[in-house]
């Protein structure tokens, strides 16, 4: 109840009105200095009680709305690295799509992709995606997780005795090519999302 008192921005008026009704009836009773002193006395220790509840609720209300503003800060920065995570796997299979536009690449420059792409797999892996409020959001970063591992599959298949280069030799662009686009639309589900609440959806740098 007295939550709901001070939550009235015009409980000061009528306190203020309060005492104005008990000065009009000091005033038509006669009263004396001692009941004067009495109810004055009374009022300001009631009003200091009022005062002191006020303080203490606004004190309240503030610190509420400061760890409310920190949590949806913390949660754009959530987002924002789930975007930089999916989206900067974009950019990687873009790097890698065009390494093999001539063919597929070599051993060394396969090796080094696959140290580009795994640690967005280990990040995207131990991403907890039970801290995201809406599905979309929850499939968008899971999407990107199964892709990005998938990749790490294909690249790693290169490397084995079976694999002929030279039969294959548009592999892993066509394995660029047919994840991409299902990579951007997941990125660009976090993108909007991150707008929506004023973040900048950026995936040249990670947040760590």
């Amino acid at each position: 109840m007295l939550e709901r008192f001070y939550a009235r921005a015009s409980w000061p008026v009528w306190v203020i009105l309060a005492v104005a009704i008990f000065a009009s009836i000091g005033t038509l009773f006669d009263w004396s200095k001692s009941d004067w002193a009495a109810w004055v006395q009374a009022i300001g220790s009631i009003g200091a009680i009022l005062a002191t509840g006020w303080a203490v609720h606004r004190s309240h209300r503030l610190e509420a709305e400061v760890r409310q503003a920190t949590a949806e800060h913390e949660y754009t920065q959530l987002l924002e690295y789930a975007y930089q995570l999916v989206g900067g796997m974009c950019n990687v299979l873009i790097k890698i799509r065009a390494f093999n536009d001539g063919g597929i690449a070599g051993i060394e420059d396969r090796r080094a992709m696959l140290a580009e792409v795994q640690p967005f797999s280990d990040a995207l892996r131990n991403f907890d995606v039970a801290r995201l409020r809406e599905y979309s959001l929850v499939r968008a970063v899971l999407a990107g997780d199964a892709l990005t591992r998938k990749l790490v599959a294909n690249i790693e298949r290169t490397f084995e005795t079976s694999f002929s280069a030279s039969l294959e030799p548009n592999y892993l662009r066509q394995v660029t090519d047919a994840m991409l686009e299902n990579l951007r639309a997941n990125a660009d589900t976090l993108a909007a999302a991150i707008q929506q609440r004023g973040g900048s959806a950026q995936s040249d740098t990670l947040i760590p």
